[in-house]
């Protein structure tokens, strides 16, 4: 199917062609279809990198256009209902603590234009309004068209660059609104811009709603958004997890009657993982079978009964949380039992190394020295675990780039376009890169640790082998973690194991000598940083507090009470071994890794080069 079976804009459909688009993705034929022809809510399913951004984006952009071609930034219809709305209901939003999180305004306009355009949308409300008295122009709320709501930074940024690409032959505004620059740049920015399209993270937009510091976000203008996407749905609605959202949400739902008395809102919900079930803790199935039995052992525990464990009552939850009907609503589904979400088989080989929590390193460094040539993304559960396999992969002459939430946001979003600019790039990341990241040519992904979740490895191995690419995934697995890989294949490997990773044990042993000296090297260098780091926090914890501390006496302090000569004789006795190690991983890196297997090779190679020569 092509895309003029759709009723497109032109503007839309010039810049498809642009960026080589000839026709539709199986999701977004079906999206298409319930949105463009059928003007429903759409909860939709598909494996990642199948082209679900674009299922939603080109209906909000088609609907901005067809609601307002003038492309103002607000319609006299949604402004005077802004303003009824005002009068109308008081909302209240639940009380509690506000985590902000995000912080960062990435507007598309340049401040010239966007000066102008306040310009042109003043000018059209004073027109529009001047048989209004002029103490209520002063409370006009103008409000956005669309919320695309993401669970991290990287992802929204990703988001609206897709968005912006589409809008590229229009005057639609975008903006995002996440952390990292300050509060005062992104309050600004929106006053100025009043975009048509917000990306973002819950934290922030709740907090500005909350706060009402900006005239185009606040109570009653979240309230009255004629689109609200979700992406990565099943993730954003998780119980513990960005609970602001939920309260945004609750907001819309408030104003559910207001809305029929002037225009529909619709909801797009998007993931890979949106219909997919778990398995059943043992511990739920235990409470189910005491309470068959009559046990009052486990009366007052929570217990799910399998029969209610379905796809169709988790749909009939998010339709519930959302406050859509059923019958408005289409449901498209096209992940299949062998899939559930990640690439097909076809595309994504999957292999597993068995190993002792101190041989991971040496597999990894043997599967980077097999793929020298390809980006690589390794996953790690935790930023320890990512700091300490950093520094040894430095040591072995790999520059690996990071990636966790505590980063400074500049660098997180630096180091990602680092990584997708060089070919064979390393990436080390936590699950804040798992979902929704476009990656291009992102050839492996290593588990290093085994994800907790079965969604977590679906959406880590998705970001290779995405639309017709082909990708590597490999799974270090060590025996504490064999519970969640056994789970993990019992859920969507039908219970079988992965393939085992093939590995040369010459070549393993040679590697070794070079792991067991770097991670030497590391734990010296991490133990030194850690005497440095502790010397600044006591010099700066003594400057606030007004005390006078000499070198001594911050030396004895950081160093558990030692005297400075022996802290003096300890940090140099480290540093002189560190520089011998390093020398004698150097020394070693230089020498050529040579096996039976590559000897045999390398005759074999002599022989044919003599026989086609004679």
């Amino acid at each position: 199917m092509s895309w003029s079976k759709f009723p497109i804009a032109k503007p839309i459909r010039k810049s498809l062609k642009e960026q080589g688009f000839e026709k539709p993705l199986p999701i977004q034929v079906r999206a298409l279809k319930a949105t463009l022809l059928g003007d429903k809510h759409v909860l939709g399913a598909a494996r990642t990198g199948s082209g679900k951004t674009l299922a939603y984006a080109i209906p909000i952009v088609n609907r901005i256009l067809n609601d307002d071609p003038s492309l103002k930034s607000s319609s006299d219809l949604k402004r005077k209902m802004c303003k009824v709305q005002k009068k109308k209901e008081d909302f209240e939003l639940i009380d509690g603590e506000m985590v902000a999180i995000e912080d960062m305004i990435v507007d598309k306009y340049d401040d010239e234009n966007e000066n102008q355009n306040d310009d042109e949308v003043s000018s059209n409300m004073s027109n529009d309004d001047d048989d209004e008295p002029a103490e209520d122009s002063t409370k006009e709320r103008i409000c956005p068209d669309a919320i695309v709501l993401v669970p991290t930074r990287e992802l929204a940024v990703q988001v609206k660059e897709e968005i912006d690409k589409l809008c590229k032959y229009t005057d639609i505004r975008t903006c995002i609104i996440i952390g990292g620059i300050s509060q005062d740049k992104q309050v600004r920015k929106l006053n100025r811009a009043k975009p048509q399209i917000i990306i973002a993270t819950p934290g922030r937009l709740y907090d500005m709603v909350q706060s009402d510091t900006v005239s185009y976000i606040n109570m009653q203008s979240i309230a009255s958004i004629q689109t609200i996407v979700i992406d990565e749905a099943d993730r954003m609605v998780q119980r513990g997890h960005f609970e602001e959202m939920i309260k945004i949400i609750d907001t819309i739902k408030e104003s559910k009657q207001f809305r029929k008395d002037f225009f529909p809102y619709k909801v797009y919900l998007f993931s890979a993982t949106l219909t997919f079930l778990h398995e059943l803790p043992e511990r739920l199935k235990k409470n189910i079978l005491d309470s068959k039995q009559g046990s009052k052992k486990n009366k007052d525990k929570k217990s799910i009964d399998p029969k209610e464990h379905t796809k169709k009552n988790k749909i009939r939850k998010l339709l519930a949380l959302f406050g859509i009907e059923r019958a408005d609503t289409r449901v498209i589904d096209l992940n299949d039992d062998s899939s559930f979400g990640r690439p097909s088989s076809d595309q994504l080989t999957e292999f597993r190394i068995n190993c002792t929590p101190q041989d991971k390193d040496v597999y990894l460094y043997y599967f980077l020295m097999q793929n020298p040539n390809s980006r690589t993304l390794i996953f790690c559960n935790s930023k320890d675990c990512l700091r300490r396999l950093s520094n040894v992969l430095k040591f072995l002459g790999y520059e690996a780039l990071k990636l966790h939430s505590e980063m400074d946001q500049k660098k997180r979003l630096s180091n990602l376009e680092r990584f997708r600019a060089k070919s064979n790039a390393i990436l080390i990341a936590t699950d804040i890169a798992a979902r929704g990241l476009d990656i291009k040519d992102l050839e492996n992904v290593v588990h290093y640790q085994v994800p907790k979740t079965c969604e977590s490895y679906i959406h880590r191995s998705g970001r290779t082998a995405r639309v017709n690419q082909n990708g590597t995934c490999l799974t270090l697995c060590e025996p504490k973690e064999i519970p969640f890989y056994r789970r993990l294949c019992n859920t969507i490997n039908g219970g079988q194991d992965l393939e085992l990773y093939d590995v040369d044990p010459d070549l393993k042993a040679l590697l070794k000598s070079r792991v067991l000296i770097a991670q030497e090297c590391d734990i010296i260098d991490h133990r030194l940083r850690e005497k440095k780091s502790n010397q600044n926090w006591f010099a700066k914890a003594a400057q606030e507090c007004d005390i006078e501390l000499d070198d001594e006496d911050i030396r004895q302090l950081s160093g558990k009470g030692k005297s400075k000569q022996l802290n003096l004789e300890e940090e140099a006795r480290d540093r002189r071994k560190l520089a011998q190690l390093e020398k004698q991983l150097k020394s070693l890196m230089k020498r050529p890794l040579i096996t039976r297997g590559s000897l045999v090779r390398q005759s074999m190679a002599t022989m044919n080069k003599a026989l086609a020569s004679s």
